[in-house]
């Protein structure tokens, strides 16, 4: 499905950064659900590497970091043992962005050409969002879990019960929180920033795999 959609194909065909980030980001989810499913040291470091990489593509790509971070709060593990892998995973994480911001810093006295001032998300932003295919996705979510409630509601002797899998769960509060951190980042850096199908791209291909 995320193939075959004409703006994946279309934001394929030009030079941009998002091919690279989304091919980063599947990497890296995927490695992270296998360090998830055995807590090998190898996942673990090779997760925490190409999503390092996928922030070097893009600085956006640092929510996804977050988001992932986060999810060491839910494993089962003792209390110094999540902090210690949380703490861990975010500094392999940001690290070779540490050395690329050590660098400029060096070379040319700042971190980046962005400059932090707040400005509303506009009507145009909104009107590409729900224009969007993200947004789309979202749509056939919502009609599925309507009639799933229905249909529990009229035949409550239909038992359904419906857990999401943690290796998903993963990947959908990960959206989430990029979601949410690019309606910040558009308040506070980059009001040009459109929330148009090749920013989304990330969440739709990942909304898709999930």
């Amino acid at each position: 499905l995320a193939a075959g959609s004409l703006s994946v194909n279309f934001i394929h065909s030009w030079a941009w950064s998002e091919p690279l980030f989304i091919f980063l980001l599947l990497w890296a989810f995927y490695f992270f659900i296998k360090y998830d499913r055995s807590k090998s040291l190898a996942y673990f470091i090779l997760s925490a590497f190409l999503f390092g990489l996928s922030l070097l593509t893009r600085y956006v790509g640092a929510l996804f970091i977050i988001a992932v971070t986060a999810t060491f709060f839910i494993q089962k593990l003792p209390v110094l043992a999540k902090w210690t892998r949380m703490i861990g995973f975010f500094a392999l994480s940001i690290l070779p962005m540490s050395i690329w911001s050590l660098s400029n810093i060096l070379l040319y006295g700042r971190i980046t050409n962005r400059n932090i001032f707040f400005h509303f998300i506009t009507i145009d932003n909104l009107r590409q969002f729900l224009t969007s295919d993200f947004f789309q996705i979202l749509v056939v979510w919502g009609i599925l879990l309507f009639l799933l409630g229905i249909f529990g509601k009229f035949f409550p002797d239909f038992r359904f019960r419906f857990k999401i899998p943690r290796d998903i769960s993963i990947i959908l509060f990960s959206i989430f929180v990029y979601t949410i951190g690019l309606g910040i980042s558009i308040s506070l850096f980059d009001a040009n920033t459109p929330l148009d199908n090749r920013i989304l791209s990330p969440c739709f291909v990942l909304s898709v795999v999930a």
